[in-house]
Formats: structure tokens, C-alpha cells, sequence
């Protein structure tokens, strides 16, 4: 775990995790513009944010936030239905957990897809 196209390369048995770090942010680039308007993440069942947002890039530059979850208390699969956006960058950052008593862990990403239209 820890290499970051473990969160994107189709198996949800790997995983891309910061090595010491619970605020962290994880960064894809989709290689190209594409409309945006479903994301679907995966957290490990037992290392997810309890606090996230989820925002994207046309030039990885300027930030939109398309995307907050505050109070999240489960891993496994989150599906985020958003306003069509373009985007080339899509990028997770983590807020919590950042110490004890927090319900979740270190964020792990099992899983990030992108889908351009809505389930």
C-alpha cells in the first residue's frame, strides 16, 4: 500500500495511503478535459476520512470544491452525484481523522471513479 495508482488501477484489494500522514490529499489526473458529474469512492472498510472533499482542476491550478462530507462514519463505497463539471484533475483531501477519537483512520483509497453521467 502507499503507491498512489493503487487507487485507480481496478482492483479493490490494493489501495493508495500516506505513509505517517492523516491529512492528506489524493491527486489524479484524468489526462484530459472530461464532464464530470458522478464520482464514486472507495474506502478500505476500517481506514476512511471522517472529514473530505472532493474537488477538480481544468488546469490543476485553480480548485473547485464539487463535493463535502463532514461527519462520514463508515468505509467502503461513497457515490457523489455533482453538477456536470469539467475536469482534467480530480483530487480527495482528507481533513479527519487527525488524532484520537476520531471513528475513522488514515484515509485510504481503494478506489476513485469518474463517470460523466449520473447513475
Amino acid at each position: 500500500f502507499g503507491l498512489a495508482h493503487f487507487g485507480v488501477d481496478g482492483r479493490p484489494e490494493t489501495g493508495a495511503q500516506a505513509a505517517g500522514f492523516w491529512a492528506w490529499t489524493y491527486e489524479v489526473d484524468l489526462e484530459g478535459a472530461h464532464e464530470i458529474a458522478r464520482i464514486v469512492l472507495e474506502f478500505k472498510s476500517t481506514t476512511y476520512a471522517t472529514k473530505y472533499d472532493i474537488q477538480l482542476s481544468t488546469d490543476g491550478r485553480a480548485w473547485t470544491t464539487v463535493d463535502q462530507v463532514d461527519q462520514n462514519d463508515r468505509g467502503g463505497v461513497h457515490e457523489h452525484e455533482i453538477d456536470p463539471t469539467s475536469g482534467r484533475y480530480i483530487r480527495i483531501r482528507s481533513f479527519k481523522p487527525d488524532g484520537p477519537n476520531q471513528p475513522g483512520k488514515q484515509m485510504q483509497v481503494r478506489e476513485l471513479e469518474v463517470y460523466s453521467g449520473a447513475r
